[in-house]
């Protein structure tokens, strides 16, 4: 089918199938539509490209790029440079959803963050709502590798910049996006640091640290370095000296959820378990508070109160019971201004 300028204008129309008006009968291969289309305005080749990748069947999405590549010496050389943009930001996006366990890979390797640049719109489309963003970044934090985590949370802030200020007085507006993954894999790196960090008092940190945001991406719960090894870290746990045991244990109780179970439920029955077999009872020492019973506490001030044994949030018997406030989220470790991790200049420093 041959299409007048105005015809091939109106693909761009989100209500329009310009896949199938210029790909199902080859019209795409006309000299007469390739002429017509290098006659287009920049903005609306890229639009008409968007629509096509938007409309492009799925089984067909991969054979595109391959299909188009010839255009790039015809006068549609430049609406196939942006097909070929628009395509790869769809890819990248889809990728994390529909093929996890490869997504770092298309988040590391040959990254074209300009592609995203120029099709900021359609990634937004992409990326969907809160939610959508939400269960993206967990999708990401459960299959990288921790090996890659820092290339792909560079990667996503270049795709993603903060939105500059409007006036000198206000601040940058950070992409919710990658606020989502920078949590996510930041989470993911407490996960995999429980079994490579050397010190009890590290592991600890780690696990209160994974109780600010690890109810919102509990997929990172599933990362095969915790699942496989949640047997060696209850022994360490439930090894370790009394106030590092209850503090652990505390943090274990708060990262379970209040129904059903996860990685964290496993390990703190494990924990418990293996607690009772060394002191030879039966009594939930370092469990007292109990999932059903989260937000019970001690108020004893007597000589060996739980108060003088260890002041603060964490509150701790000389047999072992202990017990702590509910964790109050108030943004001190994740807040939107840098961390004193990344004040430290550690890996997880998102620059200036």
């Amino acid at each position: 089918m041959q299409f007048s300028k105005e015809a091939l204008a109106g693909l761009a129309d989100k209500s329009q199938d310009a896949y199938a008006a210029l790909f199902n009968d080859g019209s795409i291969d006309q000299p007469e539509n390739q002429a017509a289309m290098d006659t287009l305005e920049p903005e609306t080749l890229r639009l008409i490209a968007i629509n096509v990748v938007r409309t492009c069947p799925k089984e067909q999405l991969n054979s595109l790029i391959p299909q188009t590549q010839h255009l790039l010496r015809t006068p549609a050389s430049s609406f196939t440079q942006k097909l070929q943009d628009a395509y790869y930001v769809h890819n990248r996006i889809n990728v994390i959803t529909d093929k996890p366990q490869f997504a770092y890979k298309a988040w590391t390797q040959n990254f074209k963050p300009e592609a995203f640049h120029k099709n900021a719109d359609f990634s937004h489309e992409l990326l969907g709502n809160s939610a959508s963003q939400q269960e993206k970044a967990s999708y990401l934090a459960e299959s990288t590798p921790r090996a890659s985590l820092y290339s792909v949370m560079q990667n996503v802030r270049t795709a993603f910049p903060n939105t500059p200020a409007e006036t000198e007085d206000s601040k940058s507006i950070k992409h919710s996006f990658t606020q989502h993954v920078k949590r996510a894999l930041q989470a993911a790196d407490h996960i995999d640091s429980l079994i490579s960090c050397k010190e009890d008092s590290d592991l600890v940190e780690h696990l209160e640290k994974l109780t600010k945001h690890f109810a919102t991406y509990p997929t990172v719960g599933t990362r095969p370095v915790i699942t496989s090894a949640k047997e060696d870290l209850a022994k360490r746990i439930a090894g370790m000296n009394l106030a590092n045991r209850a503090a652990a244990c505390n943090h274990l109780t708060a990262l379970c959820p209040k129904d059903g179970s996860n990685i964290f439920t496993e390990i703190a029955d494990l924990v418990k378990n293996k607690v009772r077999a060394a002191h030879d009872h039966s009594a939930d020492s370092d469990f007292e508070i109990s999932r059903q019973g989260k937000d019970a506490a001690s108020k004893s001030d007597a000589p060996d109160s739980p108060k003088l044994v260890n002041p603060g949030k964490l509150k701790c018997g000389i047999f072992g019971g202990c017990s702590t406030s509910k964790a109050e989220d108030n943004g001190d470790y994740y807040s939107d201004s840098d961390t004193e991790e990344e004040k430290k200049g550690s890996c997880w420093s998102w620059g200036q």
